[in-house]
C-alpha cells in the first residue's frame, strides 16, 4: 500500500479509507443476505462481532478480522473500540461511513486513536435523523 500510496500521491490512510468506501459495496454485492438482515446503520454496525464476522469467518476461517467492542449504544450513536495488530482503522472508517450511505442515513463519525500506530481506535458515532 506505501508504494501505491507514492504512485497515486494519496497518503496511505486516505488510501485506506477510499477502500473502505469501495469495500462496503463490494462485500454487499457478494454477500447481500448479510446486509439484506439489518433495517438501520446502527443496527448493522452493532451486530458486527456477533453476526458479520461469525458470518466471514465461516466462509474465510484463516481471515484475520479486527475486533469492535461496543462501549455504549443508544438509539442515535454508538461508541465502539476498533482493536487490530494491523491498523487499518481509516479502512474500517470508510465501511462505517458507507454503512450510514447504504441505509441513506447521516452520522457525525469521529474516532480518536488509542494507540499510535493506530492499532487501538475509539469510534464515536451519532446519527443524524
Amino acid at each position: 500500500i506505501s508504494q501505491l500510496s507514492e504512485q497515486v500521491n494519496m497518503p496511505v490512510n486516505d488510501l485506506l479509507y477510499a477502500f473502505g468506501l469501495y469495500l462496503f459495496d463490494s462485500l454487499g454485492r457478494a454477500h447481500p443476505e448479510v446486509i439484506q438482515n439489518y433495517n438501520s446503520p446502527l443496527a448493522l454496525l452493532n451486530s458486527i462481532e456477533d453476526h458479520i464476522h461469525v458470518h466471514v469467518k465461516k466462509l474465510y476461517p484463516e481471515a484475520e478480522l479486527p475486533q469492535f467492542k461496543i462501549l455504549d449504544k443508544t438509539d442515535h450513536s454508538l461508541t465502539m473500540i476498533y482493536t487490530s495488530s494491523r491498523g487499518l482503522y481509516s479502512l474500517a472508517h470508510g465501511l462505517i461511513e458507507k454503512t450510514f450511505t447504504h441505509f441513506e442515513g447521516e452520522a457525525d463519525i469521529n474516532y480518536t486513536l488509542l494507540s499510535e500506530d493506530g492499532t487501538e481506535v475509539k469510534f464515536d458515532i451519532i446519527q443524524h435523523g
